[in-house]
């Protein structure tokens, strides 16, 4: 269908966590991104058979980014600059590398 979804159901035993600590979400694998259902008494806690589901929209195949930087040459000579690139919605690092001449 186009989405990524995760989904998880709440059976008959509820409690608000310890010490009304509850929380009800999803993250990303880095966690860096995600979203609260209910965090610490903020939003609506979840009852018996309550149905959450965490849903996004994948990158399309083949989609690209453009990351642009500059770099000023402080002297003449060859130069090779690489960058390393790390995000999630890939595992590893991505290394490209530039070369040029400063003249």
């Amino acid at each position: 269908d186009g989405f990524e979804d995760i989904s998880f159901t709440y059976g008959p035993a509820l409690s608000l966590g310890d010490g009304g600590w509850l929380t009800v979400g999803a993250e990303n694998a880095y966690g860096n991104s995600g979203e609260n259902y209910y965090a610490d008494g903020d939003g609506t806690p979840p009852a018996a058979g309550t149905d959450v589901v965490v849903t996004s929209v994948p990158g399309a195949p083949g989609e690209t980014h453009t990351i642009t930087f500059t770099a000023k040459g402080r002297r003449k000579g060859e130069w090779k600059n690489c960058a390393y690139m790390t995000g999630d919605t890939f595992f590893g690092t991505n290394i490209a590398c530039f070369s040029g001449v400063v003249e």
